[in-house]
């Protein structure tokens, strides 16, 4: 189903997916406000309070905590709203142990 404004009957239906994703993490509330500096209050309010639109700011930085994202979409594409887990980019770690074990095949080989 398509929205078109921000009056919702009910609640927005982000509110359901940040829920899924929540649950999914198995992190507490607690954690999850921790790791996003969004207030557990806050938190609690979107999914069991009286919230019906949260700060998409709010939303995005309680995804991020949990390693997704909020996705842009075209308006008629099936799923408005997707689960996009959040990639973070991939820094290039040299342990020590390799370092030496290269450095010393390089000095064999000379």
């Amino acid at each position: 189903m398509v929205y078109k404004s921000y009056q919702f009957i009910d609640k927005d239906p982000m509110i359901d997916f940040v829920r899924t994703v929540i649950q999914d993490s198995g992190w507490t509330l607690k954690r999850i406000s921790e790791e996003s500096d969004v207030n557990v209050q806050t938190i609690s309010r979107w999914l069991y309070g009286d919230t019906k639109n949260p700060r998409a700011s709010s939303v995005n930085a309680v995804l991020r905590a949990i390693d997704y994202k909020l996705d842009i979409t075209k308006l008629y594409t099936p799923s408005i709203i997707k689960p996009t887990p959040y990639q973070p980019k991939h820094v290039n770690v040299t342990h020590m142990h390799d370092y030496h074990t290269r450095a010393k095949k390089v000095g064999k080989t000379k």
